[in-house]
Order: structure tokens, then C-alpha cells, then sequence
């Protein structure tokens, strides 16, 4: 049986899987809702919907739009199990790598 997390756990699950590479991370319990900077570059938000327990994520893009849809053949799950997430939260990483000048990231060690 696969089972699901909650928001405390999701919370607890981004900031291990991102170490120091999250900033300002914070948890919304009213709105299922955790947002951070990844990268120091990226606003990211995930959340965990009341009715389903589908989880999702985005990254915000201009004025408060998020894409959902990072990369191609690449699909953020909308599973609420750890694995799952996990590979969503490998999926923004790979994203947010990608648009990154390797310069920059090895000036921060990462």
C-alpha cells in the first residue's frame, strides 16, 4: 500500500531533499501550501490538495504565473507518495540546473 503525506512531512521532505540549496522555505497551512527560492534564483511552490491529497508543484514565472510544466517528457507527478515527490522534487532540480550558469553554481557549492 502506498502511502501519502501530509504537509508537515512535504515540508520536512523538501528541505531535506534541497539542503542548502533552499532558501526561505515556508509552510501556508491554511492554503496546503509550501513555497521557497531554490538556487537563490527560483520561487518555487508546492502544495497538497484538501479534497484529493494530490500533490503539485510550480515554479512562478513573471507576475505570479507558475508553470507547471518544467520539462519536456519530464511530468511532475500529481501523487502524493514520498517516491513520487521525490521525483517531482528531482524533476525542479534538474529544471533549475539546467537554467543555471554552471559558473554560478559552482561558485555556491553546488
Amino acid at each position: 500500500m502506498i502511502t501519502k503525506i501530509n504537509l508537515d512531512e512535504l515540508y520536512a521532505l523538501v528541505k531535506e531533499f534541497y539542503g542548502n540549496k533552499v532558501k526561505m522555505l515556508y509552510q501556508n497551512s491554511e492554503k496546503r501550501e509550501i513555497a521557497c527560492i531554490l538556487y537563490n534564483a527560483f520561487e518555487v511552490h508546492f502544495s497538497l490538495d484538501e479534497r484529493t491529497n494530490c500533490f503539485g508543484a510550480g515554479i512562478v514565472i513573471g507576475e505570479s504565473k507558475i508553470s507547471h510544466e518544467v520539462l519536456p517528457n519530464e511530468k511532475i507527478s500529481l501523487n502524493s507518495d514520498k517516491n513520487s515527490i521525490t521525483n517531482s522534487l528531482q524533476i525542479i532540480d534538474k529544471y533549475c540546473r539546467l537554467r543555471l550558469p554552471d559558473k554560478f553554481l559552482k561558485y555556491h557549492g553546488w
